[in-house]
């Protein structure tokens, strides 16, 4: 079950419940030091409003060991809107 983080619109997701409030305050701590740079807090506050505007969420999951980190769904999305993009570019619409 996703838990809000000191951050709005980012949430995080532990593997199992009893260890939620550890992995949450991991992610907290994580996001307090990329916000602690300039650029990471405009990443932050820029994160902020795309969820606002969007009606969206981040929401960081732990991983089980044996799987390795990927950004698979973020990537099939971003290279079919880019598919798209171009293939409306091409055909002079």
């Amino acid at each position: 079950m996703p838990i809000q983080t000191n951050y709005p619109g980012i949430y995080s997701s532990s593997q199992t419940s009893s260890q939620e409030n550890q992995f949450k305050g991991q992610v907290e701590s994580a996001l307090g030091k990329i916000a602690e740079g300039g650029s990471g807090n405009s990443l932050l506050q820029g994160l902020k409003a795309f969820n606002a505007r969007e009606n969206r969420n981040v929401i960081i999951k732990e991983i089980p060991p044996t799987d390795q980190p990927n950004t698979f769904a973020i990537l099939e999305r971003v290279m079919n809107f880019e598919i798209e993009r171009l293939h409306f570019q091409a055909s002079g619409s």
